[in-house]
């Protein structure tokens, strides 16, 4: 088994005050990795998937620890939607130009929504009924031209 460490650094100076960041997280167990380049084409498409069991196109949701989708393009936005196991779209994002989304999983429930309040819409009328976890994620280029993103997973 291998770590996965994944490092968070942020330091701005504004006049004379310096302001910094730093988070390390190592994640224990990895086994397995799954990336890949997609298109983030007109229509929206789903580009990952995870479920009870792996196979052709999908992880096991159980062996999830880590997940990041990076948009490649220096110039074009991503629109990126991760829906739970009904479909319904529980939350959409704009990836911008050269920037990630990135999730860690405690290798149980997978990406997990937060559910346990009706009340709870993060921008979507539909997050009430979503089933708790992340089953797709599906992704359309925000203007004319097709971007290249990175899909990136790490499983135990």
């Amino acid at each position: 088994m291998a770590n996965l460490t994944v490092t968070l650094t942020e330091s701005l100076t504004v006049g004379s005050d310096t302001h910094s960041f730093s988070l390390d997280k190592t994640i224990t167990g990895a086994n397995s990795v799954f990336k890949q380049n997609v298109t983030a084409p007109s229509a929206m498409t789903e580009v990952f998937r995870v479920g009870a069991a792996a196979g052709l196109g999908q992880l096991a949701e159980a062996s999830l620890l880590y997940f990041r989708i990076t948009n490649n393009s220096s110039t074009e936005e991503v629109i990126v939607q991760y829906m739970d196991a009904t479909g319904n779209f529980a939350v959409t994002h704009v990836l911008f130009p050269g920037t990630s989304h990135y999730f860690f999983t405690d290798a149980t429930n997978g990406i997990e929504f937060e559910t346990a309040s009706a009340s709870v819409t993060l921008g979507s009328s539909k997050i009430a009924t979503a089933s708790g976890g992340v089953e797709g994620v599906m992704i359309k280029r925000g203007g004319s031209t097709d971007v290249s993103c990175t899909i990136f997973a790490v499983t135990e």
